[in-house]
């Protein structure tokens, strides 16, 4: 055992191939962090070289029965466990990978949560009607979420200089670090530039959206802000940062934009993601078809004889 790295130094060095190789973020570096040390607190520190299938299958059972697990939350702690002990077969810190013979639990397909088109309306009358000195700023931050489909990190990233006004594009970081452009449209730009009409000018600071303290505002500052309206609002209250992504999606796939433009405009690396969205379009139509047609009738229909 002189041989092989503590446990810890094991898992700092997987977290580190993860954030810096494979630019995940940060939020998902923390997630391992506390998947790994509820794990390795089950197994009373034992070391990850002595682990084997039968020890994963006994603390996923613990988590199943004792702790109540959803197959979802199950799921995360094995895509968890998998990515780490693949890690450290790859790196021949295990000759063996005891997660080859466990399966994840088959998940119910759930479709997105988002606003409806009449809910983002209400929560954009609701801003322009606050009358508090924020409420230029706070609509332009909802309206960048509404009209980009960005993540709530780009929003938090972005910058002045970020804004290109001739191409009505916007530069953001999000997810890794990675710099992707974003297309927005007049109405979003407008919003925006209306907040920087009356944005303080802060020597040193070149964040996009700061706050009262004149600093760039937080990420938990920006889901408070949107909590705040949908409350207002009185929306549905699962609608979130993420939500509103969803939101953008669906509304561009309504409006027959191209799927793979979507994907792009979205960031996602895999189709397959975007696509989701198409079942939550199927359900739209199809409540959209039966509020426009269900009682229009040609004189089709038979009276009923009384």
């Amino acid at each position: 055992m002189e041989d092989y790295p503590k446990n810890e130094d094991l898992i700092e060095e997987f977290k580190t191939i993860k954030e810096v190789e494979e630019g995940l973020a940060f939020s998902t570096i923390k997630e391992y962090s506390y998947d790994l040390g509820l794990f390795f607190k089950f197994m009373n520190d034992k070391h990850a070289s002595k682990i084997n299938t039968s020890d994963i299958r006994k603390f996923l059972s613990y988590l199943s029965k004792e702790r109540n697990y959803s197959k979802k939350a199950l799921a995360r702690k094995i895509s968890t466990l998998r990515s780490f002990f693949n890690f450290l077969f790859d790196e021949k810190y295990i000759n063996i990978d005891p997660m080859s013979k466990i399966k994840s639990p088959k998940l119910d397909k759930t479709l997105p949560i988002y606003p409806t088109e009449e809910e983002a309306k209400k929560l954009v009358e609701t801003i322009k009607n606050d009358g508090s000195k924020y409420a230029i700023r706070d609509l332009a931050i909802i309206t960048t979420f509404l009209y980009t489909g960005m993540r709530v990190e780009g929003v938090h990233n972005l910058n002045v200089r970020d804004i290109d006004f001739k191409n009505k594009t916007l530069r953001v970081r999000e997810k890794g670090g990675k710099t992707r452009i974003v297309h927005i449209s007049d109405v979003g730009l407008e919003t925006i530039k209306n907040y920087l009409d009356i944005r303080p000018e802060v020597e040193g600071e070149e964040a996009l959206f700061i706050s009262r303290h004149k600093k760039r505002l937080a990420i938990r500052t920006i889901q408070h802000i949107i909590t705040k309206y949908k409350e207002k609002a009185e929306i549905n209250p699962k609608i979130s940062c993420h939500k509103l992504r969803h939101f953008f999606a669906t509304m561009a796939l309504a409006r027959n934009m191209d799927i793979r433009l979507i994907q792009k405009q979205l960031g996602h690396a895999q189709l397959s993601t975007t696509q989701k969205y198409t079942h939550v379009v199927d359900e739209l139509l199809s409540r959209e078809y039966n509020k426009a047609f269900n009682k229009w009738d040609l004189g089709v229909a038979e009276e009923e004889e009384e």
